[in-house]
């Protein structure tokens, strides 16, 4: 994550440029509908039958909009991390968001109203995306230095330029809301 592309050299990634051309074009399915934990739902989104990873910067424009942070939760292996992101990472992901919206619809009549964006557009401030890390266990998001050697996760994290890559877990529904499962790799 942090200062190499290491971490993403030998898996399949798509470019948010790449991205807006597959949905437009139809390469994007849900699967079928998996039950979850506490009733909640979950659709994997596939890209021509494989999991889609977005990078998120072919450059140095991408940083941490603040210290991840576990919400009303004393979790500290998973939390969710922000990013300032550019306009087209933005425009890919919001893309992908209404795209789902809609596949759901029929199923989910109350997408719409309950979906819980994962974009927050600039404004008077940079536009962000919002996804989880994974810091400690199997899963945990791989860090690298500027020399593509192994590191530890960063001590500060807000305003640290990264090179991320997100994988599109799926789509969660339950009662309180439905969306995007994000996660940073």
């Amino acid at each position: 994550l942090v200062g190499s592309e290491m971490c993403i050299r030998d898996r399949d990634w798509i470019t948010p440029y790449a991205l807006l051309s597959e949905i437009t074009d139809g390469n994007l399915a849900l699967s079928t509908p998996k039950e979850a934990a506490r009733g909640m739902i979950i659709y994997d989104v596939r890209l021509n039958n494989a999991p889609v990873r977005l990078k998120l910067a072919m450059g140095d424009d991408i940083t941490v909009a603040f210290e991840p942070s576990s919400w009303n939760s004393t979790e500290t292996s998973r939390k969710t991390i922000t990013f300032n992101a550019p306009d087209i990472v933005l425009a890919a992901a919001a893309e992908l968001e209404d795209w789902c919206r809609q596949v759901l619809e029929d199923k989910h009549p109350h997408v719409q109203s309950m979906w819980s964006s994962a974009v927050k557009p600039a404004d008077k401030y940079q536009g962000k995306l919002r996804t989880n890390i994974t810091l400690e266990g199997p899963r945990a998001t791989r860090f690298y230095d500027e020399t593509a050697q192994p590191t530890v996760a960063p001590d500060t994290w807000q305003g640290r330029s990264v090179q991320a890559v997100v994988q599109v877990r799926g789509i969660y529904v339950q009662k309180q809301g439905v969306g995007l499962m994000l996660d940073t790799t």
